[in-house]
């Protein structure tokens, strides 16, 4: 696996480098919220400013979409954040925030921390 799982208080990091894997943004998902109970958690983020290379799994968008459901009953006051620069993950992640109407969670996109940082006033508690 490519990626590091940190444990913060109200937030989860994941951190992802080198390829991405076809399953590796689902596996850190589920690790995520099997390690910790998601009630007490604001934000999920998925920093994938490091990866070299990903190819975009078939049927995506419904995949996630049915990872992402079960969990929203726990706590459907999550903000997933995910930071890239790899086109190929922002149409990824862009089809999905665009897709997502049936789900609770908001979904972010940014290039970068500071980005995130910057725009931290817009979410609910402030992620700084």
């Amino acid at each position: 696996m490519s990626f590091k799982i940190n444990y913060q208080t109200e937030k989860i990091i994941a951190t992802f480098k080198d390829n991405l894997e076809n399953l590796e943004l689902t596996k850190a998902f589920f690790e995520m919220i099997e390690t910790v109970s998601i009630i007490n958690i604001n934000y999920l983020i998925f920093d994938l400013t490091d990866i070299t290379s990903y190819t975009i799994p078939e049927n995506y968008i419904e995949k996630l979409k049915l990872n992402t459901q079960f969990s929203t009953s726990w706590n459907s006051n999550i903000a997933v954040i995910f930071i890239a620069t790899n086109s190929e993950i922002r149409q990824m992640v862009t089809g999905f925030i665009n897709h997502n109407e049936d789900l609770k969670w908001e979904y972010h996109l940014f290039d970068d921390m500071e980005n995130v940082k910057k725009n931290s006033l817009k979410f609910k508690p402030t992620i700084i």
